[in-house]
């Protein structure tokens, strides 16, 4: 009885959760501090799959450059919005706060 019961529960949570998910298949992952993935200070990951080679090349730029990973994403999203005609990262990020 406890089993059949603990069954209905698990079943019913994940068909809950297979409706949420059918409900909003892209929308952001809302988690319980309620800022969809977003850090403390409201910052959020982006990011991407690249080939292994790739990744290697960019950690080798790095470590030439004596910068961080995200010093070089900076740099790139800088150089991508400049193209665009967009303000720097540093300046949205400082008008955000």
């Amino acid at each position: 009885m406890v089993k059949n019961s603990l069954k209905k529960t698990l079943d019913s949570k994940k068909t809950a959760a297979a409706l949420a998910a059918a409900a909003s298949p892209r929308g952001p992952k809302v988690h319980a501090n309620g800022q969809g993935g977003a850090k403390k200070d409201g910052r959020i990951m982006i990011g991407g799959h690249f080939h292994p080679s790739v990744y290697k090349e960019f950690k080798k730029l790095a470590i030439d450059q004596d910068k961080t990973a995200l010093s070089l994403l900076s740099d790139a999203i800088d150089l991508l919005f400049a193209q665009h005609g967009l303000s720097t990262v540093a300046k949205l990020s400082a008008s955000a706060e």
